[in-house]
């Protein structure tokens, strides 16, 4: 295979554990015989440029057009089967993906969050902060400065995120993502990373290396990595002060901007600053060590020495944030303890420190650990797994039929009309294990779901996504798209019920509204569809939120009637997050958020002429009533929805189709 591996190196001032990743996959790929390209770019060469390298680094960031075509020029040059991107801050920019994007496939490692935080590390005041993340937004970061104390400094970099999550890089032009443990995968995909498309592998620690013997051990803990504040050192300082004269040795390998803060703090304490040295000088003290200690209060990515202390069987002492204890095993290969707590720090590492046999058991079960899953060979194999799935997902998208849903902004809509759709929802009632549920969709709920992040992953998650709205129709014409036909909540629920009804036995729950409007649904429904049960009915009020008890009857209600079908009214975006949160505990086949439904059929709120349905003017009539209730999603929230859809259209294709 030919792969051409692209990256951005951190400067050498910085040793960088990411740095030496990408060469240590490097080194791996060309060892088992496959052909590697580079397209590497140096921060070096901006750095020692003063002002003007600064200027160029924060204007090349979020687009860097000349980046781009000289990879380009790179790509046809080689002909490589995969491009593997790993950083491409500050000087390469996420500017190759919309040219790479129908040349050849694409994988992109996520060695951070930069994608959607703008400080890369999601923390503030040294403390873990996902405002970014779950907002969808970085005005946080812009108001807090996030990237080196600096709103200036952080301008080009928050640019940059808003600019590619407008642009639907990361969900169009990217053909797979390598997160480097779960619970990464796990934050991006809440954030807006396409599920399918996330991998996990974590990094890996190169060579067999000879574990020193426990006996032959100094009696030292080891700290390896940067000294700033998101790494917990001043943490592991006091922790050290407070265990006193009795504590082993605390060796600080590594420099940065708290040195001198640091060292002051330690006066009088059993700790050596080292300084900054060499890499193998450093594992010499880290295979010597008994323990290693990674106190860091924020999420790591997947930090190199962590790989380095399990394959030298020395344990480590981990604080339990992110994926570390994913990676640290409590009591297996190591220890765990909450971030940012001295006292509890210290009584971890003293706890096992003082316990007879103890720290050579967890020195046993990191070798142990290390040898099952990041070995060289073990880390070729996932590797090579993830190219040739995001390879065969290529190939398999371009040769895939119709598309059944395409893609609007970050919504898969269903393209198929009423009648398509009922089917499939039949069938599933008829022969389906588990629950799946629809939502409608419109302008008004793609702005809402801008603002309001679970609504957003609540219709992302739902398994039917139907155009309920002339804008959709119109988004997609803009889009290049094939939806050509609404399908509101009112035609699914009449087609779907008449389609049950001739089939017979099956049963129906209506969740939401008032009771009178239930009970006039249940008279109506028996008169028109006699064949089709109403198991029952559940009137929750109207309140913003419901409490765990509510929620618990509710269920209770819904499992206690087992339908095969649930019709959930309680206007968006309620409805849907409701059953995005519990549909896991509901024992029903099909659910479905049909919001004004209820009150059309009883015909407590009337529905446009049909001449105006047909027309694409169904919500004139219904905004010339109710004006104080309908005009800001008219005026408001659809001329905002399609201001996006026509950014996206400027951006490139519409991409992924399914």
């Amino acid at each position: 295979m030919r792969v051409l591996l692209v990256h951005n190196h951190y400067g050498a001032a910085a040793p960088s554990g990411e740095n030496n990743a990408v060469l240590a996959e490097r080194d791996l790929l060309t060892s088992r015989g496959h052909e590697v390209e580079t397209f590497f770019r140096f921060s070096d060469d901006i750095r020692t440029r003063g002002i003007l390298g600064t200027l160029r680094g924060a204007f090349s960031t979020p687009w860097n057009p000349r980046a781009a075509a000289a990879l380009l020029r790179q790509v046809d040059a080689c002909s490589p089967d995969i491009v593997h991107v790993h950083n491409t801050f500050p000087l390469i920019s996420p500017s190759i993906f919309p040219a790479l994007v129908r040349r050849v496939p694409t994988v992109l490692t996520l060695h951070n969050y930069r994608l959607f935080c703008p400080a890369a590390i999601p923390m503030r005041n040294g403390h873990p902060c996902t405002d970014c993340l779950d907002r969808r937004s970085v005005w946080p970061a812009l108001r807090h400065g996030c990237y080196r104390g600096s709103r200036l400094a952080t301008l080009p970099l928050a640019l940059g995120v808003a600019l590619h999550r407008g642009l639907g890089t990361w969900t169009r032009q990217v053909d797979g993502f390598v997160a480097l443990s779960q619970f990464q995968a796990d934050v991006m995909i809440r954030t807006g990373l396409p599920p399918g498309k996330v991998h996990v592998k974590p990094n890996y620690f190169p060579g067999n290396p000879v574990t020193v013997p426990w006996a032959g051990r100094t009696d030292t803990v080891v700290f390896a990595g940067r000294l700033t504040s998101e790494k917990g050192v001043r943490t592991l300082v006091c922790a050290w002060r407070q265990w006193g004269p009795g504590a082993p040795e605390l060796r600080i390998l590594g420099d940065g901007p708290l040195r001198s803060e640091l060292q002051k703090l330690a006066e009088g304490s059993r700790i050596r600053f080292l300084g900054q040295v060499a890499a193998g000088e450093a594992r010499q003290e880290i295979s010597r060590a008994r323990l290693l200690v990674l106190p860091s209060e924020c999420f790591e990515g997947f930090p190199m020495v962590v790989a380095e202390a399990l394959a030298m069987g020395t344990p480590v002492a981990a604080s339990g944030i992110g994926p570390l204890p994913f990676i640290v095993r409590h009591g297996e290969s190591g220890i765990s303890f909450p971030a940012g707590d001295p006292g509890a720090l210290q009584r971890a590492v003293r706890a096992a420190w003082e316990h007879p046999g103890e720290l050579e058991r967890l020195g046993t079960g990191a070798r142990r650990a290390f040898e099952q899953s990041y070995t060289e060979d073990a880390n070729a194999r996932m590797l090579l797994d993830i190219y040739g799935r995001v390879i065969e997902d290529r190939r398999r998208s371009r040769r895939a039929p119709p598309p059944s849903r395409e893609r609007i902004l970050d919504f898969h809509v269903e393209t198929r009309g009423t009648l398509a759709c009922v089917g499939e929802m039949a069938d599933w009632v008829a022969s389906g294990r588990g629950l799946r549920w629809l939502a409608c969709l419109n302008p008004h709920s793609c702005a809402v779901s801008f603002r309001d992040p679970e609504f957003g992953r609540a219709l992302r998650g739902a398994d039917w996504v139907v155009p309920d709205g002339v804008g959709i129709l119109l988004a997609s014409r803009i889009l290049g798209g094939s939806i050509r036909e609404r399908v509101t909540g009112s035609d699914i629920f009449l087609h779907l019920s008449r389609r049950l009804n001739r089939v017979g036995g099956k049963s129906v729950f209506f969740l939401g509204a008032t009771e009178s409007t239930l009970e006039e649904i249940r008279r109506r429904m028996a008169r028109e569809f006699p064949n089709l049960r109403v198991a029952g009915t559940y009137s929750p009020g109207f309140t913003p939120e419901f409490t765990d008890a509510e929620v618990r009857a509710m269920v209770h209600a819904v499992n206690a009637a087992r339908p095969d079908v649930l019709w959930v009214g309680m206007t968006a975006p309620k409805q849907e997050k409701w059953i995005f949160r519990h549909g896991s505990r509901l024992n029903v086949k099909v659910a479905c958020a049909i919001g004004a439904v209820f009150d059309f059929y009883t015909e407590k709120v009337p529905r446009s002429h049909p001449a105006f349905q047909r027309f694409g003017l169904e919500w004139l009539p219904r905004l010339l009533r109710q004006p104080g209730r309908l005009w800001r999603r008219t005026f408001v929230s659809a001329p905002a929805f399609l201001w996006r859809v026509v950014r996206s259209r400027v951006a490139g294709p519409t991409g992924h189709r399914s």
